[in-house]
């Protein structure tokens, strides 16, 4: 069975979206298994975002490892996390939209692109470990993550980037033991993604303390609306990876489970397939872009096209 077709049969069974499982008072969180062919089975484990992050989701994906720790995860929000934020981040700093001119033509944007079709399937590609060790020796100072956002920031000709950042352990009174949504969208520009080095400086600082006038720390990287009208957004899950040995069988691939719909951005998921290797799920803009990605030398081969 390929991936179209375990999408295409889950179709009807997945989790609903917060505002359909309210109506419906349906789950929001499912563990379940499809054949996939003979002596193979998909695993799919899903997590309504209303109830958690990638932190959180990964967190209880790894409790079904025989043997492992069952740790209680706190649901109690903290109701001042976004107090926390404009006290650590400088106010509408961890805001997408924080103004009604900034958001004028990214809205535009997306209406003009939900107009159309599709551009072409999602691709997933294996990232180049020889490559990636390359761009590590020249840039040592650089995690994994800040050289592939760079890549694919440029390579979908991004002039805004917005990355997501784990807020557990980074500011006072949230940490790894808060189940929910504790992340902020960092915002990248043009400039600053460049290179690798740009990407470091932005997420270094992404917890500094906010300045007296929080809005002095803002307003100086307030992109111009040409900007924010072409926008690349890359979260990685790289981190969150766990393993997932079950009795009698082997682990052959582990992927996110996603179908793509018209995009108003180019969408980016890296992730770990296996322990030990890097992939990137792609959705792109417009189809110029999915081409281009194709030939980004980051990636060495294509794990499949999705749909």
């Amino acid at each position: 069975m390929t991936y179209e077709e375990i999408l295409c049969a889950w179709r009807d069974k997945q989790i609903k979206p917060a505002w359909q499982a309210w109506i419906k008072n349906s789950p929001l969180f499912q563990v379940a298994v499809t054949s996939t062919g003979p002596n193979e089975f998909a695993l799919i484990v899903e997590l309504n975002h209303v109830l958690g992050d990638g932190d959180t989701f990964y967190k209880v994906y790894g409790m079904l490892q025989p043997g492992a720790a069952i740790v209680a995860l706190s649901p109690e929000r903290k109701d001042g996390f976004s107090a926390f934020l404009a006290d650590s981040q400088g106010a509408s700093d961890h805001l997408y939209t924080p103004s009604l001119r900034r958001c004028v033509k990214p809205v535009i944007g997306m209406v003009q692109t939900f107009c159309k079709r599709a551009v072409q399937p999602p691709r997933v590609f294996s990232v180049d470990s020889q490559w990636l060790a390359q761009q590590k020796a020249d840039a040592p100072a650089c995690s994994t993550n800040d050289i592939l956002t760079s890549a694919l920031l440029k390579g979908c000709g991004a002039r805004y980037g917005i990355v997501p950042v784990n807020l557990r352990g980074r500011i006072p009174g949230i940490d790894c033991s808060d189940a929910g949504n504790y992340w902020r969208p960092q915002e990248i520009l043009d400039d600053e993604f460049q290179t690798p080095l740009g990407v470091r400086g932005v997420i270094s600082t992404a917890t500094a303390a906010a300045p007296t006038c929080a809005e002095q720390k803002r307003g100086s990287r307030r992109p111009r609306l040409a900007q924010a009208g072409r926008i690349g957004f890359v979260t990685n899950w790289t981190a969150f990876y766990r393993d997932l040995d079950l009795p009698g069988c082997e682990q052959l691939l582990h992927m996110p489970l996603m179908r793509s719909k018209q995009m108003s951005r180019s969408y980016f998921v890296i992730f770990r397939p296996a322990k030990g290797q890097v992939a990137v799920w792609c959705a792109a803009r417009d189809a110029g872009v999915a081409k281009g990605l194709e030939k980004l030398p980051v990636f060495s081969a294509s794990v499949g096209m999705l749909a």
